[in-house]
């Protein structure tokens, strides 16, 4: 019979503690929603009546979790990001959008002109909205003038 000294027991002891609570974590992970195949990625195209609109925020409201947002390019397209821990993962659900102008003010400190109808600023009356997927998810907005 092996006996083992007090040196051993206290060397194995707290990894066997820590190797149990260890598969513990990862058995529960899968079940509590937070994992990284629960979320999705956006991309996409704002344009006005027709033409590329660049320089505007796009904001994402999902009814749960974090929002998030992206600026458009000089052709018009945006990826969004969270700004947190999960960068370009965004939650997946259904979203209201609204899109605002990315620098409201001039360089001399003046507020600059929308360029598109004020409805557009609120997610409550843009009347944009997504259903975001768990993966790539492409949502494209064209504007009206009016």
């Amino acid at each position: 019979m092996v006996h083992w000294n007090k040196a051993w027991h206290s060397f194995l002891w707290p990894a066997a503690r820590l190797a149990v609570c260890c598969c513990v974590l990862l058995a529960i992970l899968p079940l509590s929603g937070c994992r990284p195949n629960d979320k999705a990625s956006v991309r996409g195209k704002v344009t006005l009546a027709g033409q590329p609109l660049a320089d505007v925020l796009v904001m994402f409201a999902p009814e749960a979790g974090p929002g998030a947002g992206g600026v458009t390019n000089a052709e018009g397209t945006y990826e969004l990001f969270t700004g947190g821990a999960h960068g370009k993962r965004v939650f997946t659900g259904r979203c209201k959008i609204s899109i605002n102008e990315a620098e409201a003010v001039d360089a001399k400190g003046n507020r600059k002109p929308v360029r598109f109808p004020d409805r557009y600023t609120s997610n409550e009356s843009s009347g944009l909205t997504a259903e975001l997927k768990v993966g790539p998810n492409e949502c494209n907005f064209d504007l009206e003038k009016k």
